[in-house]
């Protein structure tokens, strides 16, 4: 392709006439038809205004080489983060922490990603430990019901109605399990009498 050709190529890409392709350019409808039909060479001049003005690669436009229009920095990092953003479905907190992450100097950036991973890694531990401690509090409440349950064997059909309500009530109190551990003493008494 000719340098004429690519020249209207861009005119055609940008979806602009020859008059306002030429008119940003500072020249007329003419010229930009004369150099689109190899009727005058491009001169350098406006060939730097087409690169200029439209974004152009210089390269490209004088021998075709390499991509037409030259990808800015800005540009390009937009272009990622919106690829970024539609597939993991960013919102704009998560768009500025990748921004501020990936602006970092390597050496920073780094010590941040050391410092992610302990925390992720202090989380899991915090989790395991959760789960454990789980665990230990259901072992405790059964075997907590169990001795009650096996110290309730003893106790009249009135004493065990007694004894429940007021654990229902204890509970509402919010009292819990250690106040009727606390009243045991005292249901054992109220059992020794009434025998």
């Amino acid at each position: 392709m000719e340098i004429h050709c690519r020249v209207k190529a861009l005119r055609k890409a940008l979806k602009l006439s020859q008059g306002k392709f030429g008119a940003a350019l500072g020249v007329s409808r003419d010229v930009i038809n004369n150099v689109e039909n190899a009727r005058v060479e491009l001169s350098d001049l406006l060939c730097k205004a087409m690169c200029a003005e439209y974004n152009t690669s210089e390269e490209w436009l004088k021998t075709g080489g390499g991509e037409m229009f030259v990808i800015s920095e800005s540009d390009a990092k937009a272009a990622v983060m919106q690829q970024l953003s539609d597939v993991y479905q960013l919102d704009d907190i998560d768009k500025r922490w990748l921004d501020i992450v990936l602006s970092l100097p390597p050496g920073e950036r780094g010590q941040l990603k050391a410092l992610a991973l302990r925390l992720a890694e202090a989380a899991a531990n915090l989790s395991d430990d959760m789960e454990a401690g789980e665990e230990i509090v259901a072992d405790a409440q059964a075997a907590h019901d169990a001795a009650f349950a096996e110290w309730n064997k003893g106790l009249t059909e009135e004493e065990e109605v007694a004894l429940v309500r007021k654990r229902h009530a204890d509970a509402k109190r919010g009292a819990g399990a250690s106040t009727t551990y606390a009243n045991h003493g005292r249901d054992a008494t109220l059992k020794s009498s009434a025998n």
